[in-house]
């Protein structure tokens, strides 16, 4: 995932981890606080499941 630095220039792509079986991956504000989050769906588990990660940086 790239992340966006100053002067519209983008850091070297960094892996982040995911739970088994992601079929689709979205950014919103899940939380309310201004910053991005990630909500991941699950459609490899049964039942289907989805799991939000909450965006903790500054």
């Amino acid at each position: 995932m790239p992340v966006n630095q100053a002067g519209s220039e983008f850091a070297p792509p960094t892996a982040y981890p995911t739970a088994n079986g992601p079929v689709s991956v979205t950014a919103a504000d899940f939380s309310g606080d201004g910053k991005p989050d990630l909500a991941e769906l699950l459609a490899a588990r049964r039942p289907s499941t989805f799991v939000i990660y909450i965006n903790t940086t500054a």
